[in-house]
């Protein structure tokens, strides 16, 4: 969990690493979810890269029902404290 510095929408990079080692992005298994996205264009370390990134990612390693991934912390749900957006999940049983 947390902020790979990697953008998942990048493909043949880190993210896909993750991937292929058996890790799953409970994203993209959420039923409920947003745009993902945690870094609205620029910030350091990623000068002149405008677009939009999804670099703070929750995994897990085992199957799990994940009722809802949202983006906090980004003035929407909650203040903005960082550069990154956070993430939080809802997981059931």
């Amino acid at each position: 969990m947390g902020d790979f510095n990697n953008d998942a929408m990048i493909k043949k990079e880190g993210y896909d690493y993750l991937l292929n080692s058996g890790l799953i992005d409970t994203y993209t298994i959420a039923v409920e979810k947003d745009d993902g996205i945690t870094v609205k264009g620029e910030i350091a370390g990623w000068e002149g890269k405008k677009e939009n990134k999804r670099l703070d990612i929750i995994f897990t390693n085992r199957s799990v029902n994940v009722k809802k991934s949202n983006v906090i912390f980004n003035n929407i749900n909650k203040n903005v404290s960082s550069d990154h957006y956070g993430v939080e999940v809802y997981i059931s049983e």
